[in-house]
């Protein structure tokens, strides 16, 4: 399934809209370092499409109309139309009234089109708003959340986190800032691989290399979720359901992320990955790297950062020894990661500003 890269979604996203916009605009790029295309935020807003992905069926129009009308009460100058007062005011808009008819009856500056899809215990949407006069694109971005509670059943809750989602697409859209209720900069990650050389040299850590690196992988997403806000990390099983639309089934935890997994990350427009690696050092001893990287391709990446250290190979020849090599990953990411999530908060604050 297609997500949100905007050269996938172009020909089939505005199904409303597609007699008032034509065709997307250049240079539209989505993702959230080009959130804002031009005009400014204000006056009245309308909901015209929802389309969602089978995996998210719960997030019905009428929901998804409840939901933005919530949020955009936090923002100035901003006047959200339900569609009950649509109704009330056009009645039979819901069907036989072109967007440009509906945008003229109810003087909108802008009507929306949202999209949402579902990667197990991860939600994402993507919002596109339109000037209805000139057709123009006003504002295109997409987020993330984490489904975090659970009912009697034990079965996870849609609304929330679909909610938090939607929250976050609006307070961008309105500039608003990171708070302590809502910390709207929030970016999706991946862990991608704790990478174990096949070294005799590494001595017990090469024995359990297959259990180090898969209880890795989930003990850096655990910590990275529970420990930065300022990322919407996907689970063991999310991070799955995601590799499988590019077909992927399953992955080694212990070897270098390849081509694939990487084109489902930015086939999804998800900019961040981590990873790992522990390879044979010099004198007797063993490094540990935490890598930070940028998806810029489907088969490409950069580097942004990194942490490393060295220790003594034998503190590691013990009963141990995964929870020890585990546990000092773990201490590079917690350093790795409050710088990586102090810059995104920066670069949200710096683009809100407009400096």
């Amino acid at each position: 399934m297609a997500f949100f890269r905007q050269d996938i979604i172009c020909s089939f996203f505005f199904l409303t809209l597609v007699p008032l916009v034509g065709s997307c605009a250049a240079g539209d790029s989505g993702g959230s370092d080009g959130k804002e295309e031009g005009g400014s935020v204000g006056g009245r807003v309308a909901l015209v499409e929802v389309l969602s992905h089978d995996s998210a069926k719960a997030a019905q129009p009428t929901i998804l109309d409840g939901m933005l009308r919530q949020a955009f009460d936090s923002i100035p100058d901003v006047s959200y139309v339900t569609f009950s007062e649509r109704g009330t005011k056009i009645p039979g808009s819901d069907s036989g009234v072109s967007v440009a008819d509906l945008a003229k009856q109810l003087d909108l500056a802008q009507v929306l089109s949202i999209r949402v899809a579902r990667f197990g215990s991860v939600v994402g949407a993507d919002l596109r708003s339109v000037e209805p006069a000139s057709g123009k694109l006003l504002f295109h971005d997409r987020a993330f959340s984490f489904i975090r509670y659970r009912d009697q059943e034990d079965n996870l809750l849609f609304g929330p986190a679909l909610y938090e989602a939607v929250e976050r697409l609006v307070w961008r859209m309105g500039k608003r800032p990171d708070s302590e209720h809502l910390v709207v900069s929030a970016e999706p990650l991946v862990v991608g691989s704790v990478v174990i050389a096949r070294d005799p040299a590494l001595g017990k850590i090469e024995k359990d290399r297959v259990e180090i690196s898969k209880n890795g992988v989930r003990a850096l997403g655990d910590f990275a979720r529970v420990s930065f806000p300022e990322f919407v990390v996907f689970d063991y099983e999310s991070r799955s359901r995601l590799y499988e639309t590019v077909g992927l089934a399953a992955v080694e935890d212990h070897e270098p992320v390849g081509n694939l997994e990487r084109s489902a990350l930015f086939k999804l427009d998800i900019p961040y990955m981590l990873s790992a690696s522990i390879t044979p050092g010099t004198n007797d001893s063993v490094r540990f790297r935490v890598e930070f990287y940028r998806v810029t391709g489907n088969q490409s990446d950069t580097l942004l950062d990194f942490e490393e250290q060295q220790m003594e190979i034998k503190l590691f020849n013990t009963a141990t020894t995964e929870r020890d090599a585990v546990g000092l990953l773990l201490e590079l990411a917690k350093n790795l990661l409050t710088r990586q999530a102090g810059d995104i908060r920066s670069r949200y604050a710096t683009n809100r500003l407009g400096a």
